[in-house]
């Protein structure tokens, strides 16, 4: 193997490692109708919460590769995994309708922009007949982090921990 043909670095696997981090946070959501209950709301504005989330990050999705090819892969991931990390410390504090919504849109408005520019980087950072294996690879970072982040939100509400009751 060639030096051109290297995919597996030390940076390679840092970006797999926040990969799984952040979809761990992320993932984290999937008690999210939960928290909407404990706030007030009904299944009904679960709803629209949850497609106001989906309709902004629509909107906001096409300006995710023209910004990644404007500054470059490395602002975009350090933004997009910095929105995603506030997102989900400020649902905590969030208490009305749209500022929900607007956390929601945040939320997954960062994580597509933060996929997308791993996506990038992973067929940047691979020699071209490796491309397939970067995306691949990096991609189980990803899913590894939906596995996790369900487990940590399980244990949580298993334990009885007092947010758990909150949600009861």
């Amino acid at each position: 193997m060639t030096q051109t043909d290297r995919l597996y670095s030390p940076h390679f696997f840092r970006v797999f490692a926040a990969t799984c981090l952040t979809m761990t946070g992320v993932s984290m959501q999937y008690h999210f109708g939960e928290y909407v209950n404990y706030v007030g709301f009904g299944v009904g504005q679960l709803g629209l919460i949850t497609g106001v989330g989906a309709v902004g990050s629509i909107f906001l999705r096409p300006y995710a590769g023209a910004w990644i090819d404007r500054v470059g892969c490395r602002p975009c991931f350090l933004a997009a995994s910095s929105a995603a990390a506030v997102a989900n410390v400020s649902f905590q504090f969030a208490d009305t309708f749209w500022t929900i919504c607007l956390l929601r849109v945040l939320l997954v408005a960062s994580t597509a922009t933060f996929l997308t520019t791993v996506a990038v980087y992973a067929a940047h950072a691979a020699p071209p007949q490796r491309r397939a294996e970067s995306l691949g690879t990096i991609g189980i970072g990803g899913f590894l982090g939906m596995m996790i982040g369900p487990a940590i939100g399980d244990a949580i509400f298993a334990q009885g921990h007092p947010s758990a009751d909150a949600f009861r």
